[in-house]
Parts: structure tokens; C-alpha cells; sequence
């Protein structure tokens, strides 16, 4: 942690070095030359994942890197030293966001880790095959309501009730990353088959949003699921 620390202003110099070399040589660049520091402002808040034991203060320290690394940049670009302020500073959230589900699904018991373990422990191979089965029934059953819908409000209806079944049945399944996974592939397919339905000015943006509201609640739920188990 004392190593990003030190290494911020010295990324932070070194760009703004750089930007000042590039505009006394006068060279045109696709590319702005200072991009080298805004790797501090995404990457220390994953390196706490490495603390395991210290977590949540590794954690907190981390992500002042980033913090700090905006800032001297925000300065730099305001005085004329650097070509753009941190750009990658929204990324903050998401990277501690990732960081802390890695942390609960790998060196996390959840609140009812133990029962679950237990009704894993007691389920028979016949049962396994009948969850499976309900599961597959299930999802069939939901990909067939929702490619048979008609029109833009029937379209959009039967992706927001995929995008929540196939979140939620997971939970009650006793095998939820497999279930998750299944989750995906079939609202894949049902999503180009109901684009496949809309005029072209609206295809793309169905494809996106459905996407988008599907990977957000899909990160909830993994979220939930490391927090519990």
C-alpha cells in the first residue's frame, strides 16, 4: 500500500513531464500522453482482495489512492500540466464493488453458510435430477411466454419478468451458479428473439437496456448470494 502511496505523485510528475515534452515537440497524437496515472484511479482498490485478514482497512486505504491520484491530476490539469483531468475516476465504485464480491464469494461464510451446507449434504441423486428437471421446465416455460409476446409493450413486459425470474430462481435451487449461467445463456437467446421483433430504430437500444438491466441485477444477486452463503 506504501508502494501506490509513493508511486502516485512520481506517475503523476512523470505524465505531466511527458504532456509538456509533447507540446514543445508540437506532434500531433491520437492518444493524449498523459494516460499513464489514470491506472492508479481503477486498479489499487482490487490489490485488497490480496488482505484478506485486513479487508475492509485494506480496502478503505486503497481506494484513497485513487482519491488522491484525481486530485493531483484535477490540480495538474487546471494549472496547464496536464491535457484532461482523471477521466477514469467513475470506475471507483465499480472496482471496489468488485473487489468486495470477490472477497465474500472466496473468504466469506455468509449467515447461513452451515445450512446450506447441510441441505447440500442430504440431497440424493434423485433429487438432484428433479431439481434440475423443475429448473429446466421453468426456464423453457419462461423463454416460450416471453418469445410469443406481441408488440412493444408485451416485449418489455416479458424481459423484465425474465430478467427477475432468472435472478431470483437461482436462490432456490441449491445450485446457483449453474443456474445463473443458464439464467444468461437463455435471456441471450430470448433477447435477440424478441429484438428480431422491433423495428431497427429501437432494436439496438431494446438490446442495450435489456443488457444493462440484466448484468446490474445479476450483480446484485451475486452480491446477495456471497453476502448469505
Amino acid at each position: 500500500m506504501l508502494v501506490f502511496a509513493v508511486l502516485t505523485p512520481v506517475l503523476v510528475i512523470f505524465d505531466c513531464l511527458n504532456y509538456r515534452k509533447h507540446q514543445t515537440s508540437q506532434k500531433t497524437v491520437d492518444l493524449s500522453p498523459d494516460e499513464l496515472s489514470n491506472s492508479l484511479l481503477v486498479v489499487p482498490p482490487l490489490i485488497s482482495i490480496l488482505y484478506p485478514d485486513e479487508f475492509w482497512r485494506a480496502t478503505a486505504l486503497l481506494a484513497s489512492i485513487p482519491l488522491l491520484t484525481a486530485t493531483l491530476r484535477i490540480f495538474c490539469h487546471k494549472v496547464g500540466w496536464l491535457s484532461r483531468p482523471p477521466e477514469y475516476i467513475y470506475l471507483l465504485p465499480g472496482s471496489c464493488l468488485i473487489s468486495i464480491v470477490v472477497y465474500f464469494v472466496f473468504y466469506h461464510e455468509g449467515q447461513m453458510h452451515v445450512a446450506q451446507a447441510d441441505s447440500i449434504g442430504t440431497n440424493t441423486a434423485t433429487h438432484w435430477l428433479l431439481d434440475k428437471a423443475w429448473l429446466c421446465v421453468i426456464y423453457i416455460m419462461a423463454a416460450l411466454f416471453a418469445i410469443t409476446r406481441k408488440g412493444s409493450g408485451g416485449i418489455s413486459t416479458a424481459s423484465l419478468i425474465a430478467i427477475l425470474l432468472f435472478n431470483l430462481l437461482p436462490f432456490f435451487t441449491g445450485y446457483f451458479w449453474i443456474s445463473i449461467i443458464a439464467g444468461v445463456s437463455v435471456f441471450s437467446l430470448i433477447v435477440q428473439r424478441l429484438a428480431s421483433r422491433l423495428e431497427d430504430s429501437v432494436r439496438g437500444g431494446f438490446a442495450f437496456v435489456s443488457a444493462f438491466a440484466y448484468l446490474t441485477v445479476t450483480l446484485l444477486s451475486v452480491f446477495v448470494y456471497a453476502v448469505l452463503y
